[in-house]
């Protein structure tokens, strides 16, 4: 448990929006999740900042950071305070990737519950179209599994709508093939071809 002043404060009450000013009064940082029935942070990078509660109790997930990938059933299971760079590191040597942001740095948890879009988008659609389920605790204690088949309508509403739905303790990604080795870079065209290029 951690208060103003303490060592590890800092970080763990920073979030990706410096615009958000509130200060919570305590913050909790568990890692397991052996137990625990609440959450608020994850990987700290909604844009809303609603990771932090003003003057309230802010449990810090940010150490739960363990991937599980099976390659056969190409899913990975991720735990709500990892980061893009976290999943990429574990699925990579399988040749397999989830569609996630653009930074490696970004929280898994802010950006898939936000909708979350990154460089395979338009191949494979936001990342809370490639979310398979998510196992979340709700405001009644009670730990639900919540997929197109379990729990559908809590599971369309945490795909892109926002808080306040519960906290999610772990999420399930389906893979796709990519890579282990891609080619990026920049296309860019001369200006004298950008009829042609506009009209291709």
């Amino acid at each position: 448990m951690l208060t103003a002043g303490d060592e590890g404060w800092d970080e763990a009450v920073l979030v990706w929006n410096a615009m958000v000013a509130a200060k919570p009064s305590l913050v909790v940082q568990p890692a397991s999740d052996h137990g625990l029935l609440l959450s608020i942070k994850g990987g700290g990078n909604n844009i809303a900042g609603t990771a932090l509660a003003d003057r309230g109790l802010t449990l810090d997930m940010s150490r739960m950071r363990e991937v599980t990938v099976d390659p056969a059933a190409r899913l990975a299971h991720v735990g709500p305070g990892c980061l893009l760079q976290d999943i990429d590191r574990a699925t990579q040597p399988y040749g397999l990737a989830t569609v996630l942001g653009f930074v490696s740095e970004t929280g898994v948890a802010g950006l898939t519950l936000g909708g979350g879009f990154g460089y395979l988008t338009r191949r494979f659609g936001w990342a809370a179209d490639n979310l398979e389920e998510a196992e979340i605790v709700t405001a009644d204690g009670r730990t639900r599994i919540a997929s197109r088949a379990e729990n559908p309508e809590l599971f369309w509403a945490i795909r892109g709508g926002g808080g306040n739905f519960g906290v999610v303790t772990r999420f399930t990604f389906r893979l796709h093939e990519v890579g282990p080795v891609i080619t990026g870079g920049l296309a860019a065209w001369s200006a004298d071809r950008a009829d042609d290029v506009l009209a291709t």
